[in-house]
């Protein structure tokens, strides 16, 4: 008998046999701060359900979505004499996780760069996927540190990263009724303690659009979703929620993220709610929504590859021209928009210098829009609504 290769044979079976490692589910990692969601999103609806109750029933949506993708090639609006006054940056990020030895310098010359390019108030927020990284904790301190240098000239968002997280990996594995009070309790402790004007960027579909990105994808009638954003409104405290009505093979998710949007206004008339990057939809339908929802407001951001943002309807074209059907809904409706530049520092040598020269862009593209429609979409909108009781009124 060859033993040699029947211990091998056996070495295989039993190796077959054994359970393999994956990530933490939310219930074995708590707050959801220590486990990775690196795996694939199974399709919605494959998911095996093992509570009752984790879902409502969505509505349909409120209006007759229009399911056009436009043409990247349409009419632009051309740049004007650049809008001078002040801006407020509504949605940046710190991307320190890859940069050794961040300093206090570093974040200094951050802070005194945006107010030499006359931002006179930057947001900064997790992104969606920072909760996917370990000790992803190095961030927020930078950006607590960030914060303490630059005075009232920088504001924070939370929770974005481990809330997000959490409810997507407990959609397509498990969680305990135990850890999802735990959730929430460190989000109530974070959203009192006074450091944040409220919870963003948290995504319900964040989809891979340059071949690098994780993936997140839950339904916003997943009763935990719901649990969280109930307790943000009952704070009177501001949402910036990241939805992306298709995917980049072109599936649509307009029948989830319309009908949600219309569940949680249902439950939470009074939310107040920032939709990210103009709701990646087109301008009609974002139309739609602005008029049914008295609070709700929408960032917008100038896309330059645009072949990676095609689906999401991005307001400009490869030259960072505002699209023409665009600048008419923001001169309609200007108490509706700020300025989100979704910048990341740190990030491929992202440096305060490009942030500047970025910031004159937008200058020049708020210059071909009516004055007032500038002003109120640089400056004054966001200066409303992050004043103390501010809404989108």
């Amino acid at each position: 008998m060859n033993f040699g290769a029947a211990f091998g044979r056996i070495a295989i079976m039993a190796a077959l046999l054994l359970p393999v490692a994956g990530p933490q589910s939310p219930a074995e990692a708590g707050s959801g701060l220590d486990w990775r969601a690196d795996v694939t999103p199974r399709p919605e609806g494959s998911r095996r359900r093992r509570h009752h109750r984790v879902m409502v029933d969505l509505p349909k949506p409120p209006f007759a979505i229009d399911r056009r993708l436009l043409p990247h090639d349409r009419g632009v609006r051309a740049y004007g004499e650049p809008y001078l006054g002040p801006i407020i940056d509504i949605e940046l990020h710190l991307n320190t996780r890859g940069h050794r030895d961040t300093s206090l310098a570093e974040l200094g010359e951050i802070a005194a760069g945006l107010r030499a390019s006359g931002v006179e108030k930057a947001l900064f927020m997790p992104t969606p996927n920072e909760g996917r990284r370990r000790r992803n904790e190095k961030r927020r301190r930078h950006r607590k540190l960030l914060a303490e240098i630059g005075g009232k000239s920088i504001g924070l968002m939370c929770c974005g990263h481990y809330v997000g997280q959490w409810l997507h990996q407990a959609y397509y594995d498990t969680y305990t009724e135990e850890s999802l009070d735990r959730l929430l309790t460190r989000l109530a402790a974070d959203l009192d303690s006074g450091l944040y004007a409220g919870v963003g960027e948290i995504a319900l579909y964040h989809f891979d659009k340059n071949g690098r990105q994780a993936i997140i994808r839950y339904p916003p009638n997943f009763e935990p979703f719901l649990k969280v954003v109930g307790l943000v409104a009952s704070r009177g405290l501001w949402l910036l929620l990241h939805a992306e009505s298709i995917d980049p093979k072109g599936v649509s998710y307009e029948d989830q993220v319309f009908g949600g949007i219309e569940l949680i206004y249902r439950r939470h008339p009074d939310l107040k709610l920032i939709i990210a990057h103009t709701a990646t939809t087109n301008p009609d339908n974002l139309r739609r929504m602005l008029e049914r929802y008295p609070n709700l407001m929408a960032d917008f951001k100038l896309v330059k590859r645009v072949a990676n943002w095609h689906h999401t309807e991005p307001v400009s074209n490869a030259d960072r021209r505002l699209h023409e059907d665009w600048a008419r809904l923001f001169e309609a409706m200007p108490r509706r928009f700020m300025v989100g530049t979704d910048s990341k520092f740190f990030r491929r040598r992202f440096d305060v210098a490009k942030y500047q020269r970025k910031i004159a862009r937008y200058r020049k593209v708020l210059g071909g829009l009516k004055p007032r429609a500038a002003r109120l979409i640089a400056y004054e909108n966001a200066k409303r609504i992050l004043s103390p009781g501010g809404d989108a009124k």
